[in-house]
């Protein structure tokens, strides 16, 4: 991706990205170096989401690209209010939800993620999780989900999936959103 991006147009490929392992820190920043690109990586004690200085740019991007903890709670433990959330609270005992919401709030309009995310994030049955999945669906923000094949991460038998959401373009917004109110929902059985 960074060889190609050099090329495109003469644009400037710049990245920022943030974790909270120091080895996770050099093998990233080690790998843009061998590819030409001069990365800009922070190590961070707290979730994303979590104001305070020295967080996160207010800009946005492009493209962000996710391998979040799974099924982790927030060491904050605060309250979530539901404001701070643009698709719902996500419970404070897992913070798969609150990754997909954080790395949407970094797209800029039109843009992309893939996020990494364990299979659970798209079949939990805790109510908060519905619900934020229902909104992601019902704004028309998901594009696909794709399944990994088992045991793809050394060291996580856990099964992930990728998901890739959209930040769609006001223009766009209005087209889904009818599509969404024509579709006719299959009976159960029907595929």
């Amino acid at each position: 991706m960074a060889a190609r991006a050099r090329t495109l147009n003469k644009k400037t490929l710049r990245t920022y990205g943030e974790t909270r392992r120091a080895d996770t820190w050099r093998l990233a920043t080690m790998n843009f170096l061998l590819h030409g690109v001069s990365p800009a990586l922070d190590l961070k004690r707290s979730p994303p989401w979590h104001d305070g200085p020295g967080r996160a740019p207010l800009e946005s991007f492009d493209i962000v690209l996710a391998n979040p903890p799974f099924n982790m709670s927030d060491p904050g433990r605060g309250e979530r209010g539901e404001g701070q959330w643009a698709y719902g609270a996500p419970p404070l005992d897992n913070d798969n939800l609150a990754w997909v919401q954080h790395c949407l709030a970094k797209l800029r309009e039109g843009g992309r993620a893939g996020i990494i995310m364990p299979n659970r994030a798209g079949n939990s049955g805790h109510k908060a999780e519905q619900s934020i999945r229902r909104n992601l669906v019902e704004r028309g923000v998901v594009d696909c989900v794709v399944a990994l094949p088992a045991q793809l991460f050394t060291g996580a038998a856990v099964p992930v999936s990728v998901w890739i959401p959209t930040l769609l373009t006001m223009s766009n917004a209005g087209a889904t959103e009818e599509k969404a109110s024509s579709t006719s929902s299959c009976p159960p059985g029907s595929g």
